[in-house]
């Protein structure tokens, strides 16, 4: 449950600094870091750096963005850019 794609970790942090998960992000370059996002109603974004190459069919399939690298995300969540949760 504290490993991910467990969402322990983030609903104690949600309790305890009153963050609101279904606004937040979730960026990595495998799925397993993108995966909480789809539980807790957030959005994941996958970076094509590192394993993320191995894993962007899979990430597409299931209807998780893939972006180029982590700049390319960042500017993607700064901007605003509407993407599925």
């Amino acid at each position: 449950e504290c490993r991910k794609p467990g969402v322990k970790l983030f609903r104690d942090t949600q309790t305890a600094l009153g963050i609101d998960l279904a606004r937040s992000y979730w960026v990595g370059d495998r799925l397993s870091d993108v995966e909480p996002a789809r539980t807790l109603g957030g959005r994941g974004l996958l970076v094509a750096t590192g394993h993320g190459a191995a894993h962007r069919a899979q990430a597409r399939a299931l209807g998780v963005p893939v972006v180029a690298d982590l700049a390319a995300a960042v500017d993607l969540i700064v901007r605003g850019v509407s993407f599925p949760p």
